[in-house]
């Protein structure tokens, strides 16, 4: 079968990717020097690379006491001269594109993209690759839904760059593109629809279409779950595109669009999908292998709600992904059968600030120790901040598996409280840990008007909560000393539970989208600075 053949192959070009990262995880201290060295070497000539003195860096104790640790917002005048054309400014290589991602202090990030940091990609993408096929070879016999970014528009911006982003698929780079597209579900112009209605009527038009399917790769679990959401509303209307071959959406099409999507009747494919159910994608996919997504934070909580649409199926955490740089990949299991994370050693050097804000190399992290990551890339980022916290949760041969635990510089202080995500994320999680039942969503909010006086736990539980949940929260909190003498002086008052009654990771997701962020930056958080979630979930206070 032709799928198969293109699997397989795909598989074999992933193969020495693969190979490099198995031969490079019992040494990665050597391995993150080596990379170093050819990326500092290979950039020595360009405006940076002078200004820090490249040429003259030995050693990676040299390279942390010539170049400063660097924030976006540091990088803007250098990112505006490449806007205007102007070459070997962050990298010798030429700048492919300028990808616009969300950030904490600027609206839109551009992130510079050279080939070089597209094979830094594409490094961790074959090692993952192969390491799911061999483990699960049953996905080479179908088809894939690799998740398609819906097309935003960058205004406002003149480049001589490209601005943009590119399909979802493209993060595979160079001839994998042409091998994958056959494999996709779902075609990656979808992602050129600006609306979200139509963009979902043909995504699930596509994947219904697809009997084969055996992978799904989503970024956030809740942008599945509100797809099958949407499914159950509009089945019938499916089923008979699915069975006359056409493409009738709730919303006006032109016929450019119309075309491009019919597709031959299906009279057998709709009988199939008319003994399942509409929310059974296990019944509708039948031979669904693996599903991809976020699972930290409080997307644990969203890939519960998905299990329950996709029974049976194996759901795989991702590893953490950034416009920026790709940090970490599903790779290898421990003892328990739970997938591990190195760090992509092969794709960027990386550094890691610990609790007392000493910097630490990749051979010195500590099992159980939370860090700040530090990248530097081959698309001109130089010990360039993240902002992602990391723990340590386990190592693959000698190299650190990560894991996701929050935002470095998410902190809230409308009142001097200080409230940091790791702090709030320890005092959620002992909360949760002690509650009955089931929760799928946790998060503390500062909650008001334009002057938030308290803070709210919005929370999505399958069982009844208790009115003295807030007394125990509120304790926890005053361990925080800013936030102790807040409520001591009546700046704060005490904190307050939302008992959120259903649909709480879809709302999350729909309002980071509506802010701007794209699906993948959509990251699960414990402490949200924002104020005014009462009007975005449905539910209610519980008072006492």
């Amino acid at each position: 079968m032709l799928t198969t053949a293109l699997n397989v192959a795909w598989y074999l070009s992933n193969l020495p990717g693969y190979w490099k990262l198995k031969q490079h995880v019992a040494n990665p201290g050597a391995r993150q020097r080596r990379l170093l060295k050819r990326l500092l070497q290979s950039n020595a000539g360009t405006v940076f690379g002078q200004r820090y003195g490249f040429s003259d860096i030995q050693h990676a104790r040299d390279y942390q006491s010539r170049v400063p640790i660097h924030q976006y917002d540091d990088l803007v005048p250098m990112i505006d001269d490449i806007k205007l054309g102007k070459p070997n400014v962050l990298t010798r290589e030429s700048v492919t594109h300028l990808m616009p991602s969300s950030g904490s202090t600027s609206a839109c990030k551009l992130i510079p993209y050279t080939r070089s940091l597209q094979r830094e990609f594409d490094q961790a993408i074959a090692a993952w690759i192969v390491d799911l096929y061999t483990r699960h070879p049953r996905l080479m016999s179908g088809r894939a839904y690799w998740s398609i970014t819906p097309y935003v528009e960058v205004v406002g911006q003149r480049s001589a760059v490209p601005i943009g982003f590119k399909p979802d698929s493209a993060y595979l780079g160079g001839i994998k593109t042409h091998l994958v597209e056959p494999l996709m579900a779902v075609r990656a112009d979808i992602a050129q629809i600006e609306n979200i209605e139509l963009f979902r009527y043909l995504t699930l038009l596509e994947l219904l279409r697809c009997s084969d399917l055996r992978l799904i790769s989503v970024w956030h679990p809740s942008f599945l779950t509100l797809l099958m959401d949407e499914l159950r509303r509009i089945w019938e209307s499916l089923l008979r595109d699915v069975n006359d071959g056409t493409v009738n959406p709730p919303v006006a099409l032109p016929n450019s669009i119309k075309n491009k999507f019919a597709a031959k009747p299906d009279k057998n494919r709709c009988i199939q999908l008319s003994r399942a159910c509409g929310n059974d994608g296990s019944a509708i996919w039948p031979d669904l292998g693996m599903i991809s997504c976020w699972g930290s934070g409080h997307a644990r909580g969203a890939i519960k709600e998905l299990g329950r649409y996709f029974p049976g199926v194996n759901i795989q955490q991702k590893g953490l992904i950034a416009t920026e740089a790709f940090m970490s990949l599903p790779f290898g299991e421990d003892e328990y059968d739970h997938w591990l994370h190195p760090l992509a050693i092969n794709s960027h050097f990386f550094e890691f600030i610990d609790a007392n804000g000493d910097v630490k190399l990749i051979d010195q992290l500590q099992q159980g120790e939370a860090y700040q990551i530090i990248v530097t890339t081959g698309g001109g980022l130089y010990r360039y901040a993240m902002n992602d916290r990391i723990r340590v949760n386990g190592f693959v041969d000698r190299t650190p598996s990560i894991e996701f635990v929050g935002k470095h510089d998410s902190v809230s202080d409308y009142r001097g409280e200080k409230l940091n995500d790791q702090f709030v994320a320890d005092v959620i999680d002992s909360v949760v840990a002690a509650l009955p039942g089931n929760v799928t969503f946790a998060m503390l909010a500062p909650d008001g008007s334009s002057k938030p006086d308290r803070y709210t736990l919005y929370l999505e539980i399958d069982s009844r909560l208790d009115i003295s949940l807030s007394e125990g929260l509120d304790e926890k909190l005053c361990r925080n000393p800013h936030y102790a003498e807040c409520r001591r002086l009546g700046q704060l008052k005490k904190v307050q539970v939302f008992n959120i009654s259903h649909s709480a990771n879809h709302a999350y997701l729909l309002s980071s989208m509506s802010q701007g962020k794209r699906l993948g930056d959509v990251k699960p958080i414990k402490l949200s600075s924002r104020p005014g979630w009462s009007s975005i979930f449905s539910g209610n206070y519980i008072v006492s």
